[in-house]
């Protein structure tokens, strides 16, 4: 991923805040959707880009299932 992102240390702040620190709630979705705009607007496939962020923000079971269902091309 990191040929087409670029260096981990210069992706926006608001990116890894939301990967690393703020947790998905049904009621709190902008943080996904901002993750998932940012990857796929990079040419990261869309299945990769929401599978990346389930694995960083330490989703399981239905959260998991919940940030598969919300993403869309």
């Amino acid at each position: 991923m990191i040929d087409r992102l670029g260096p981990f240390e210069e992706w926006p702040t608001y990116i890894l805040q939301h990967l690393f620190i703020d947790h998905l709630t049904p009621t709190r979705t902008s943080g996904l959707m901002k993750v998932i705009a940012f990857l796929y607007g990079n040419d990261v496939p869309l299945k990769m880009a929401y599978t990346f962020y389930i694995a960083c923000s330490d989703c399981t079971g239905a959260a998991a299932r919940f940030a598969e269902d919300q993403t869309w091309e």
